[in-house]
């Protein structure tokens, strides 16, 4: 039973590989009785994962930007080294080198949230650097308005927007000293 099972769900998807590798573990499955409990993954598991590394639990509280430097950022008693994705009740680091690495793919992150974000506040460091207005297009039909700063005044824009009590999300790049 369970080898017909498993033969229905994820056997016609399969490369050749993976099917050989399949018909393994049915034999296993057939001469065992120890595999019988083990659970085997389904069609989108099977495909590559994403995965979202939290530098920090998830919190009642909202974030707050006490500092920021070359290196990364202070928020609400955590210190973040690096590009940091802030986020309504956690950080999350931002997977960027640089404003040139800021794109639909980067930014799909801001979109994909619930609560749904009301602003984007982009830090791009050190100096001010216009984005592609593509960019704004897209945020703007996924129903969020982005503003792009300097990395120090758009902390300042983040915890002014936090303060009253806005949806907010930050992508902050730190400053070059």
């Amino acid at each position: 039973m369970t080898a017909l099972l498993l033969r229905s769900t994820i056997y016609g998807s399969l490369s050749h590989q993976l099917k050989q590798n399949l018909e393994v573990c049915k034999r296993c499955l057939h001469s065992s009785s120890q595999f019988r409990g083990q659970l085997y993954p389904t069609d989108d598991e099977l495909y590559s994962k994403t995965s979202v590394s939290l530098l920090s639990k998830e919190s009642t509280e909202v974030p707050y930007i006490s500092k920021y430097s070359a290196r990364g950022f202070t928020i609400s008693g955590d210190v973040i080294v690096g590009p940091v994705a802030i986020l309504p009740w956690s950080l999350v680091h931002w997977n960027i080198a640089g404003v040139g690495d800021i794109s639909k793919e980067s930014l799909s992150l801001f979109h994909l949230l619930e609560p749904r974000v009301e602003i984007l506040v982009i830090g791009t460091g050190s100096q001010w650097h216009r984005l592609n207005p593509e960019l704004h297009k897209f945020m703007r039909s996924k129903g969020i308005a982005m503003e792009v700063q300097v990395t120090p005044h758009a902390c300042s824009t983040f915890n002014f927007l936090v303060g009253e009590g806005r949806v907010v999300a930050a992508g902050l790049i730190p400053p070059e000293r």
